[in-house]
């Protein structure tokens, strides 16, 4: 059986700090993929900064300029691209992607087979769980939590403190307030504006343009159509239906009737 390699640049600082299953060599000049199993070894390449005690798996792939911090942990064949930096305290899945020009936080968790997309920024303290793929230039805040097979979309903002269950789909250039909560399966086209502290259930569709505002609560199996405005403070019922370009008033409370008929 053939010892595991990581080839790291003569140029990259901090190597005395790699924690690596198999052998590191430092070289000016990296091998042709046919010299080397190129799966399984591991590379940094020029201009990376190590952070101290650095785990690296095998078949990593970590690219030029890239600064990584303290205490991080980096699990086999995940690929960081140039320019990238990444927090202390933060572990990386096995089989992540992250593009170039991206910002990761301290204490953040990505889990397995996750892909992050061009200058992205993930912030303090969050989980994204595996599978998930957030879009390029989009921000995920502080203390949020995104579940499996999630799909963001590009220039999208999930604000701090928000849960985002399995399965949800956002389209790009969402707007998700502060302290929010997402029920798995439900699905956000474009554009859409959820203010803070909203509860939507699961299997909700919401469509293009549409604006929630702050404390509102929505059931499981909603469907708002495009361009609804829906204020503060209302309550809609499960399997609610409303229209595109609907007007929802301030603490409004919307029921389908056979939930009205069931509470009599």
């Amino acid at each position: 059986m053939e010892e595991n390699i990581l080839y790291v640049h003569s140029s990259v600082k901090g190597v005395e700090e790699i924690q690596f299953p198999g052998k590191i060599k430092i070289t000016k000049d990296f091998p042709n993929q046919s010299e080397y199993p190129f799966e399984d070894s591991s590379i940094i390449m020029e201009g990376v900064h190590l952070g101290k005690s650095i785990k690296i798996g095998i078949g990593v792939k970590i690219s030029k300029n890239v600064l990584i911090g303290n205490n991080v942990e980096i699990l086999d064949y995940a690929k960081i691209s140039e320019s990238t930096k990444i927090g202390d305290f933060v572990k990386i899945g096995k089989n992540v992607q992250i593009e170039k020009n991206s910002d990761i936080g301290e204490f953040v968790r990505i889990d397995d087979y996750t892909k992050i997309g061009t200058k992205t920024q993930i912030k303090e303290m969050v989980i994204i769980c595996r599978n998930a793929k957030i879009e390029n230039s989009s921000i995920i805040k502080s203390h949020s939590k995104i579940g499996e097979f999630v799909q963001i979309g590009f220039q999208t903002v999930i604000s701090e403190f928000v849960r985002v269950e399995d399965k949800v789909k956002i389209e790009p250039c969402g707007l998700c307030g502060n302290n929010v909560e997402i029920g798995e399966d439900t699905k956000i086209d474009k554009n859409a504006k959820i203010g803070n502290s909203v509860e939507i259930q699961k299997n909700t569709f919401i469509g293009i343009n549409v604006e929630i505002g702050p404390r509102t609560q929505i059931g499981k199996n909603v469907h708002i159509g495009s361009s609804v405005y829906i204020g503060p403070n209302v309550l809609i019922g499960s399997l609610v239906n409303i229209f595109e370009g609907s007007i929802i008033f301030e603490r409004t409370v919307l029921m389908k009737e056979k939930e009205n008929e069931d509470a009599e």
